[in-house]
């Protein structure tokens, strides 16, 4: 090759081509060499390539590589290609890959040396960031659950082998979603970020924290634990969540429901601890959230049974197993004022199944969500026969859970239900619990607003079983208040359950909103809560619930009046 040749192939090559003699003494060094490792070729012809640029603590391993003519099978080897540490001229270290050639010159038996060499810092930030995105949580810098599982399964097998111990704690925040909805996502950003802080901060460095999603976090420890070695750990998590965190100048406070699962030497998969944690941790949110569970065989035979019972609640809704009645509310004569929506279900082999017993199943998923907007169509579609059928219209109060309440789809799905069947929202009432209220107050003021504005009426079923603030009841935009039965029962022969139902009775008129007693079921109880003032009554003693087919025939009464109007 002639020497004009290889010299444009040096000039133009990106990669560093250096050549050495013997002695590793410098031969060659093309522009990409000067370029990278910070030195021109006429400063550093002659010296030694690795005295100069290798690492204090690799410069012998590269010098004896040399004596060996790079054929040793440790250190540098011949037309292989490895990964080192170098140095530039200015001593900062860079990662590079470097590839040695040989050639013999003349009729010399000692050989000339080439490193082809590559700086791939850039590389390496580059994979760096990939493997981040691949197995970190980019807001929290935790574990993602991809990363999450392939820990999981290394500390599983490890447990088998080491007869350890592993618990794996799955916590929710209790706040994080109202937190989230007053003060915004960048807040809620923020309190995530906290949350991990201080999770790294009481965890060990060989414990693993990771980020399922949303305010789902996964805690897994190992090694020589005991029961009382996880409760304490459990509680110091507990506690250091449980501190305040300022968020735009105000102060709250993330306490979580922590459910723990324990498996003893790898005797639980991955899969399951995950899933039995999740099943403790819903547990614990029973208890009264801020609070740890242990998993027990007991709780996940009743999950299962739970789950079972879903998939017969949605099987209920794709088969038309279920139906509605209505129970009428009246007035002390007798005169229908409005109608209860009631949703009832008839399995073909099972019988009537109460709604006690599936809807507090299906409220604990989004099969509520389903059921409330099957209530609402069935409701909207008697409505509307009745108008084309010329009955006289009375507004429907439907029971609506609090999942359901405050999901995305609740308002949209109201609206567009309205519209379709033509329907004016002042002949639908939307009925909540007073639990409800007191779980997410402002998320409900703004959803009842909305509600108010499709003059839509508002109900609060089975007040006085709560612990509501008057001052919620005055920026809450109510309409009725119903009397819950547990007070209307004994309301004509024990003073404290008479005392309390003309407390609300009284509050209700103060507060120009319509009190409405159920369960009434004997004259006695009619006539107590008539002295106390209470004008609308629902209840066996004037009608049980019955069918739309039913209700038509009353509503030929002439003497029906608008509800709407009496408020």
């Amino acid at each position: 090759m002639s020497e004009k040749r290889k010299s444009a192939i040096l000039d133009s090559s990106m990669d560093c081509i250096i050549s050495i003699n013997w002695q590793g003494h410098i031969l060659e060094f093309n522009p990409a060499a000067e370029r990278t490792l910070g030195i021109l070729k006429t400063q550093i012809c002659g010296h030694c390539f690795f005295e100069n640029f290798a690492l204090n603590e690799d410069k012998k391993t590269f010098m004896v590589s040399l004596s060996h003519q790079f054929s040793h099978a440790s250190g540098l080897v011949l037309d292989r290609r490895s990964k080192v540490q170098l140095m530039r001229a200015s001593g900062q270290a860079f990662p590079a890959e470097i590839t040695i050639t040989s050639a013999r010159i003349s009729m010399d038996k000692r050989l000339e040396f080439t490193l082809h060499l590559r700086d791939v810092t850039q590389e390496q930030k580059i994979q760096s960031r990939l493997h981040f995105l691949a197995y970190k949580n980019p807001l929290t810098h935790l574990s993602n659950r991809t990363h999450l599982m392939l820990e999981l399964n290394l500390a599983v097998e490890d447990a088998k082998l080491n007869n350890d111990v592993l618990a794996l704690f799955f916590l929710d925040l209790d706040n994080f979603k109202k937190i989230n909805d007053t003060l915004g996502h960048k807040a809620g950003d923020i309190l995530l970020v906290e949350v991990a802080s201080r999770l790294n901060a009481v965890c060990g460095e060989n414990d693993i924290i990771a980020r399922l999603g949303g305010d789902e976090f996964i805690l897994v420890l190992s090694g020589d634990l005991t029961s009382e070695s996880i409760g304490e750990k459990a509680q110091q998590v507990l506690a250091v969540l449980r501190d305040v965190i300022t968020i735009k100048e105000k102060n709250y406070r993330i306490p979580a429901s922590i459910g723990i699962a324990i498996s003893e030497s790898g005797s639980v998969n991955p899969d399951e601890l995950i899933q039995h944690a999740d099943i403790a941790m819903y547990h614990a949110k029973t208890k009264g959230r801020d609070n740890f569970q242990l998993y027990t065989q007991l709780l996940g035979d009743q999950a299962h049974e739970d789950g079972e019972y879903e998939r017969r609640i949605q099987a209920a809704l794709e088969l038309n197993q279920l139906s509605m009645v209505y129970q009428p509310k009246v007035t002390a004569q007798g005169t229908l004022v409005s109608l209860e929506a009631l949703i009832r279900w008839h399995h073909p082999t099972l019988g009537n199944i109460s709604p006690a017993e599936f809807i507090p199943i299906a409220e604990q998923s989004n099969l509520i969500v389903a059921i409330g907007e099957f209530v609402i169509v069935s409701v909207l579609k008697t409505l509307k026969q009745w108008f084309d059928q010329g009955y006289q219209m009375l507004p429907v109060s439907i029971n609506i859970a609090g999942r359901h309440l405050v999901c995305p789809e609740f308002l949209p799905f109201i609206k567009s239900q309205l519209a379709r069947y033509n329907i004016d929202g002042k002949y639908i009432e939307i009925e909540i619990t007073e639990s409800m209220l007191i779980e997410d107050i402002d998320t409900c003021v703004s959803i009842l607003n909305e509600l108010k504005l499709l003059n839509c009426n508002v109900s609060v079923d089975d007040f006085g079983t709560g612990y509501s603030s008057l001052s919620y009841l005055k920026i809450l935009p109510l309409d009725i208040l119903k009397i819950d039965r547990s007070f209307v029962a004994e309301s004509d022969v024990k003073n404290e359950d008479a005392e309390i139902c003309a407390t609300i009775v009284n509050l209700a008129k103060s507060l120009k909103l319509t009190a409405i007693a159920e369960g009434i079921e004997t004259k006695s109880q009619l006539i107590a809560l008539q002295k106390m003032g209470c004008e609308y009554f629902q209840g066996f003693y004037f009608h049980r619930p019955k069918s739309a087919e039913n209700i038509s025939k009353l509503l030929t009464i002439k003497n029906v009046i608008q509800y709407s109007e009496t408020l």
